[in-house]
Parts: structure tokens; C-alpha cells; sequence
């Protein structure tokens, strides 16, 4: 007997279309150190992160560092504030499973048989119910950077990409299945009393009765044909910047701080895609019809100031001009847009010979690219310096707008001869991330 392989294959293709989805643009950092001192880095970032973190910093940094340079620097965030990937195992090793075994298992047309399918489909409906509207994120960056810092004249050189490509479930198919419930339901009254009326043609919908007005076969066709509501929405921005950063020490009334700017090109490209599950081929599926690009100039500016019992503070505003970026499918505008504002973020840090610790707070809240909610971040770390050698770094980060992002997060760093390899981790029951670097500092 014919199986809904159609509807099988759809619904796995929903679940399929959702991984690796991802939505925010919050204040985050993929340098392996910021990582994992909770992303933290405003006023305590080096000659090789400033350009990153807070230009001032090329000014600020300490007499002994003179040249870094960064090759690479990269590192990826997995987000899912939902359990959507446990619902979706659930849904995927149980569900679809007892739906075919059900259907397998209709050869006579039973009361008992049409229950057992009655029963696998509210499963598969409860289920996919709960796999709808729940986003999962997923952030990637990379990038090369140069600096040569310098009371006087500090520069800094770099080349980075970062990438937030995201979507979500919709799901709409419970008429889909409220359909075939009603057809097994008819099928009862047909099997229980066969009739030309009750096993006519126009009572089913997904279900096909073999009834010659005398005999009733027991055997039953499913339509393979289902058409299947559920959609999938993509969304994402992908931004390369390129540029340069410079940064000076001032002394006004006997009181030195360092001030830096970073101008940068900026190439955008937006993504928005959405497809019916029933219309949607990854074989058809065409970049180019549902991306945007876009080029301008931006800018970062950043001011720091040491202490002399080792204290120091940084304040930094990335992308001070804001942005709109008008989405696009297949040459025609969508009427969404993706929004960058200018972040603003104030650091505190206090160094010695074996430790450092920092701390960061947004002073503005940042909005999502798309699906997700918004962030508002402190970030908490410390760092133990052993010989200069060697480096133990722990953090936390946590989101004041949203409680259920706070992360913790760890790292190490190795450093002989002006060697730097960086490594972090950060996680939380619904959170991981992972970030690595190889630089040389002298």
C-alpha cells in the first residue's frame, strides 16, 4: 500500500531547512581572549584586538608591545533558546517513525488500525507544533589583523567578516492533518456499514475507497499528493569591513587619554528567503534571487584612559552612522529591512603582573536581525598570567534584556618567543561557542 511519502519528505524538509538558522547582531566578539574573559575587551583589548574592540587602544598600550599581527582570527556561536534541536531529535528518531509504522500497518482497515494512525498523526501535530516559532542562531567570523601601537601614533590594519544567517518554522499544516482525521473518521462509517453514500469518493480527501456498490475492499490508497502550508523564512547579514585604525594620546590640564578612530568600507549582503515546504528545491535555490548587496563607509571611534595604580576605562561607539538594508526576492522588495545602529559599550579593567581583570557593559540595547529578541550585554573576566608564558582566562556573560542568554565562558592562551596561540570556549545550557586565534606580538 502506497505510504504519505510526500508528507514524510515535506516534514523533513521543514526540519532540515532549519538548521544552522541564526538571528541577532548583538555586541559579540570572536577574538579568542574576549571570549573567554566573557567577552570583555572595551579597556583591555592589545595592540592586535584594538581595532576590534576600541582604536583608543593603540594608543594606551603597554611601552613593551610594538607590532601584532593576527593570522587568523576566527571563531562561531551556536544559539537555541528553545530546545529546538532536542525537539527536533525527538521529533525526527520517534514521531515519523510511529506515523509509518501506523500507515505501514493499515491492510485491513480495522477500527484499531485507523486509531493507531489517528493516534501517530496529533503526535506528529503536537509535535511540529512545538518545533514552530523557535528560532536557532548561529554566528560566524573571521579576519586578519596588523597593529603598531604608539602614544604619539598608534595604526592598526584589518580585514574581517562576520556572518548571521537565520530563519524560522512556520508552521501551518493543522488542517492538513485535521483533513486526514476526518478521512479515517469516514472511513469508520464506511468500513462499519459499507454504503455508495458513506464510502463515496467525496468524503475523502487524502484517502482513495475502493467500493464497487457491493463489495467493499478493505485495502485502502493514500494520496501521496498532500499540499503541505508550512513555510520556512530565512533571513541574514552577511558584512565585510575592511579599514584602518588610528589612535593618539592628548594631554589636557595634566590629564593623559588616548582617543582613536577607525573609518572602514563596508560591503553588506542581506538574505531574505521564503518558501512553502510544498514549493521549496534545494537543486532550484538561486543565491542570487534573494540577496541584496550593499557598500558604505562606517565608522568606530573610541576613547581610554590609564590610571596609575593600574586601573583603566574605555569607552567605544561602533557604527555611529546607522544603516537600513531593504531586502530583496527575485528582484522585487520584500518590505523588510535589516537596521544597524551605533553600539555603544563602556569598559573597566585593572591589570598587574600575574592577572587582569575587565569588565564591559552595553550602554545601548541592541536589536536582532531578525527573529530573535534583543541583547544588552555585561561581560565579566579574568585572566592569570603565568611567566608570560602561559595565560588561564575565565569569564560570564549575561544579557540584561534577556536572562536566558548568560554564558560562561574559559580559555587559554600560549605564548612563547612573541607566539600567540589563543584558544575559548563559552557555553550555557542553551549557548556554545568556540573561538581560536594564532598571532605574533613583539
Amino acid at each position: 500500500m502506497p505510504q504519505m511519502n510526500k508528507l514524510r519528505i515535506a516534514m523533513g524538509a521543514v526540519l532540515l531547512a532549519s538548521y544552522g538558522i541564526a538571528q541577532a547582531a548583538p555586541f559579540n566578539s570572536y577574538d579568542p581572549r574576549s571570549m573567554a574573559m566573557g567577552g570583555a575587551g572595551v579597556a583591555v583589548g592589545n595592540a592586535g584586538t584594538a581595532s576590534m574592540f576600541n582604536p583608543a587602544l593603540l594608543a594606551a598600550s603597554h611601552d613593551k608591545d610594538r607590532f601584532a599581527i593576527l593570522i587568523p582570527v576566527a571563531g562561531a556561536r551556536a544559539y537555541d533558546p528553545d530546545d529546538f534541536s532536542d525537539a527536533v531529535d525527538n521529533f525526527d528518531d520517534t514521531t515519523l517513525d510511529t506515523l509509518d509504522t501506523a500507515i505501514s500497518g493499515f491492510t485491513d482497515g480495522t477500527p484499531a488500525q485507523t486509531l493507531a494512525i489517528r493516534d501517530a498523526i496529533d503526535g506528529v501535530d503536537a509535535e511540529l507544533i512545538k518545533i514552530g516559532s523557535r528560532p536557532i542562531q548561529a554566528e560566524l567570523g573571521a579576519g586578519v589583523v596588523v597593529g603598531v601601537p604608539g602614544r604619539k601614533l598608534g595604526v592598526g590594519f584589518f580585514a574581517t567578516g562576520t556572518a548571521v544567517i537565520g530563519g524560522v518554522i512556520n508552521y501551518d499544516d493543522n488542517q492538513v492533518f485535521a483533513d486526514f482525521n476526518q478521512d479515517l473518521t469516514n472511513w469508520d462509517a464506511c468500513y462499519a456499514t459499507p454504503s455508495a453514500e458513506l464510502c463515496a469518493d467525496e468524503n475523502f480527501t487524502y484517502m482513495t475507497v475502493d467500493y464497487d456498490g457491493t463489495t467493499l475492499d478493505g485495502s485502502v490508497d493514500f494520496e501521496t499528493d498532500v499540499n503541505m502550508q508550512s513555510s520556512v523564512d530565512v533571513r541574514g547579514l552577511i558584512i565585510r569591513e575592511t579599514g584602518i585604525s588610528l589612535a593618539r594620546e592628548f594631554t589636557i590640564a595634566g590629564s593623559s587619554f588616548s582617543v582613536g578612530i577607525t573609518p572602514k568600507s563596508v560591503k553588506a549582503t542581506v538574505l531574505d528567503y521564503t518558501a512553502r515546504v510544498e514549493e521549496s528545491d534545494e537543486d532550484d535555490f538561486d543565491g542570487d534571487d534573494y540577496t541584496k548587496d550593499y557598500s558604505h563607509f562606517n565608522f568606530d571611534i573610541g576613547f581610554a584612559k590609564d590610571y596609575a595604580n593600574g586601573w583603566r576605562t574605555g569607552l567605544v561607539v561602533k557604527n555611529v552612522l546607522s544603516q537600513e538594508y531593504e531586502t530583496y526576492q527575485n528582484g522585487v522588495a520584500t518590505g523588510n529591512s535589516i537596521k544597524t545602529k551605533p553600539q555603544v559599550r563602556l569598559g573597566l579593567s585593572h591589570q598587574a603582573e600575574t592577572y587582569t581583570l575587565a569588565a564591559d557593559l552595553d550602554l545601548t540595547e541592541n536589536d536582532p536581525v531578525g527573529y530573535e529578541g534583543k541583547s544588552r550585554y555585561l561581560a565579566m573576566g579574568a585572566e592569570f598570567n603565568a611567566w608570560n608564558w602561559a595565560q588561564l582566562r575565565a569569564g560570564y556573560r549575561a544579557n540584561l534584556s534577556d536572562s536566558d542568554r548568560n554564558v560562561w565562558s574559559a580559555g587559554l592562551g600560549l605564548s612563547p618567543f612573541g607566539v600567540h596561540l589563543d584558544i575559548a570556549v563559552s557555553g550555557s545550557s542553551n549557548e556554545y561557542g568556540a573561538a581560536m586565534q594564532l598571532g605574533y606580538r613583539f
